[in-house]
């Protein structure tokens, strides 16, 4: 379509509407039209980020159900409440291969066990990345580690959740560990590995492990893609772990049920804690670095004693 010049139907600019008019009253200029006043510079911020989320949670081919990502969090966060509560009931009732007897004093005593294996874990990571110059951190990092620093992290988690108990043992000389304790440690520590390895891989140009195939460093996290890590993550350590610890103590006397029950409990426990966490904090959970921070510092402390609560159980 061609675009042709149109003849104004303005008077010339010399001619004033008073001369047009053939009146010499001067005509008063008109007020220039008040503005609103603008709002701050951090309201501005704020309206803006928050039409971006509005935005980002109801635009076209976004699944309706991240749209009530609140409710979905308040949800699981139920959720979470209630495995918490079959958990506490489960630390509660020891099993015939726990050494630990019942009484008011069980369930604190395994959950100060599982917040210092937390701690030792923190503690003995943090020194391995300052002895190997490593920068993984709690997961804000955008490396994830593969190979011998894999392995590496998995001895740090296992070896508190073994050690620690044992010393408290030795301190205040009650009976916790059970018999075969070492033994069964050893090969949860061996299983530990195996898993983490499997779930980091050995390296970028080797097998790549299942957590860089589900989701691939260059590529952003989804929310789909978190929850379902998730999961796996909790099946891998409750199996690995507590799992392969019960099965060694409780051989050959022990139960399907007395020696799964705690491990999938602790699992439950475990995955829908860190999932109502990822939904309330969504999306700073899985795009920003410091919540990613956190969010790994949380984990490690729910998993440490849930699964010192699912072995010594």
């Amino acid at each position: 379509m061609e675009v042709h010049n149109v003849p104004s139907l303005r008077r010339p600019d010399s001619e004033t509407p008073a001369e047009a008019s053939g009146s010499c009253r001067a005509v008063p200029p008109r007020r220039a039209r008040r503005s609103a006043p603008r709002a701050s510079t951090p309201r501005l911020l704020v309206i803006g980020r928050a039409r971006r989320y509005a935005f980002h949670m109801v635009t076209s081919g976004t699944p309706s159900w991240i749209a009530n990502i609140d409710r979905w969090g308040s949800i699981c966060s139920i959720i979470a409440f209630v495995s918490s509560l079959s958990f506490g009931r489960v630390l509660l009732t020891p099993t015939p291969a726990s050494a630990l007897q019942a009484g008011p004093g069980r369930l604190p005593t395994i959950l100060l066990l599982g917040g210092l294996a937390a701690a030792g874990h923190g503690i003995l990571w943090s020194l391995a990345e300052r002895g190997f110059t490593w920068k993984f951190g709690a997961g804000g990092s955008r490396t994830l580690p593969q190979g011998w620093p894999a392995a590496l992290l998995s001895v740090t988690q296992t070896i508190p959740l073994v050690l620690v108990p044992l010393a408290y043992q030795q301190l205040v000389g009650v009976p916790i560990v059970p018999h075969r304790h070492l033994l069964a440690g050893t090969c949860a520590l061996a299983a530990a590995v195996l898993g983490n390895i499997a779930m980091y891989g050995t390296s970028s140009r080797g097998f790549r492990g299942v957590r860089r195939m589900i989701s691939p460093l260059r590529n952003p996290l989804t929310l789909k893609k978190a929850v379902e890590l998730e999961a796996i993550w909790a099946f891998m350590h409750f199996t690995c772990t507590a799992l392969v610890y019960r099965m060694v103590v409780a051989f050959p006397s022990g139960t399907v049920f007395s020696v799964a029950v705690a491990p999938v409990v602790g699992a439950a426990f475990f995955f829908f804690g860190i999932v109502s966490f990822i939904l309330l904090r969504f999306p700073g959970s899985i795009k920003e670095r410091s919540w990613i921070q956190v969010r790994g510092v949380v984990s490690g402390i729910i998993l440490l004693v849930a699964l010192e609560g699912g072995m010594l159980t």
